[in-house]
């Protein structure tokens, strides 16, 4: 994307107890979306809590400066 432009995060975690997302998005309920405006690249880490385990995923969103 280009800086100043939106960027959709969507997650869906079936079972979880907790949904955190980082870079300051926080806790989260699933399914659910979230738009961020990032100034510079960012990976957004989401950290899922179940009966199983606990799980992450994570997310690069490049932002490129306009020339």
């Amino acid at each position: 994307i280009q800086r100043g432009e939106p960027s959709v995060l969507s997650w869906v975690v079936r079972g979880a107890t907790e949904v955190v997302i980082s870079q300051g998005v926080g806790r989260v309920q699933s399914p659910g979306s979230r738009t961020v405006f990032p100034g510079t690249t960012v990976q957004y880490i989401l950290t899922a809590v179940t009966a199983e385990g606990i799980f992450e995923a994570r997310v690069d969103v490049i932002v490129r400066t306009q020339s």
